[in-house]
């Protein structure tokens, strides 16, 4: 399937699992195997728990091919078969292309619902969403010197070999281990302090040249404190001063899609959305503004797009 397809599947289940009930699951690209463990399906959407005594299960099939028109007759066959086959209790194929006037008549006598997503322009949304950019701040920081702080007392032999084991490193070299045993370098723990620590940002103006500060990182849990492995024993680190230069970077990004998700039988809209494509350290992500038409509530779920997970 399409990228553009996959980001209308992402959109009908963001915008699904704020309509079902409590422990109703919402699962996209869902497989289906054989008794011999061979994929023999994948469902675009599927819906399903637990209704009084019984178990239901929704199927939404989605489409999204501009180039080829309108929805065919032949694709609601496909799904009267699927319902069929894989007892499925409801079926709905949602179009962003509208359905041809055959495959309507056929829908209609087989059961199959019928939903559309339309394009909106920035006009149509203007009543619940009044920016055309989105506004990204990267924090970035680059480190010219970094200081190892050895925890005190210590011995003379182990104190002398971990800084000669740190004058040696560079900055890449793996010399660090954290409680778990995990090897790491000083870029990696200063890398893992800028994540951290988002507090080292403030007054850095995004508009100025960058900023050089002297940060000292204090690792007073023992749960986030390094120790260097040397032959006499571990030196255990208890903080690192950085001397850095801090910078805040401000891009905008632009709306990439708006769109309105719609009953065709009644027309009734359910949801409108707005979609951003943002990239956060050189991962592609969807950031998505969806209010319910019904009620007018508004929530933002974010997913790592096909190229690179929902919270709202």
């Amino acid at each position: 399937m399409s990228d553009s397809g996959r980001k209308l599947e992402r959109l009908v289940e963001a915008v699904e699992r704020q309509f079902v009930a409590d422990g109703f699951s919402v699962e996209v690209r869902k497989r289906e195997y054989d008794e011999e463990g061979r994929q023999s399906a994948e469902f675009d959407v599927v819906v399903s728990g637990r209704l009084g005594s019984t178990t239901v299960s929704w199927l939404i099939e989605c489409r999204d091919r501009p180039s080829e028109g309108p929805a065919p007759s032949s694709w609601i066959e496909q799904l009267v078969g699927r319902r069929g086959r894989f007892n499925f209790n409801k079926v709905t194929a949602v179009s962003t292309t509208g359905f041809a006037s055959a495959a309507t008549r056929y829908a209609q006598e087989q059961g199959i619902e019928l939903r559309t997503v339309d394009a909106l322009d920035e006009d149509e949304i203007q009543n619940w969403f009044k920016v055309s950019n989105l506004q990204l701040f990267s924090h970035k920081g680059e480190f010219s010197k970094a200081e190892i702080r050895l925890e005190d007392p210590i011995q003379l032999e182990v104190k002398d070999l971990a800084k000669a084991a740190v004058q040696e490193a560079g900055a890449s070299t793996k010399i660090l281990k954290d409680r778990h045993g995990n090897e790491m370098s000083v870029l990696d723990a200063w890398t893992h302090t800028l994540n951290q620590n988002p507090h080292m940002f403030a007054g850095v103006s995004p508009v100025g040249d960058p900023e050089f500060r002297r940060l000292f990182v204090s690792f007073k849990e023992p749960e986030d404190q390094y120790v260097i492995t040397t032959e006499a024993g571990d030196a255990t680190v208890v903080g690192i001063v950085f001397e850095a230069k801090l910078a805040v970077e401000v891009r905008e990004v632009p709306i990439s899609e708006a769109t309105r998700y719609s009953l065709v039988e009644s027309g009734e809209a359910l949801a409108e959305s707005i979609r951003f494509d943002v990239e956060v350290r050189g991962q592609p992500f969807e950031l998505g503004v969806h209010r319910l038409v019904q009620d007018g509530r508004t929530f933002i779920a974010v997913r790592g797009s096909s190229k690179a997970a929902t919270s709202s």
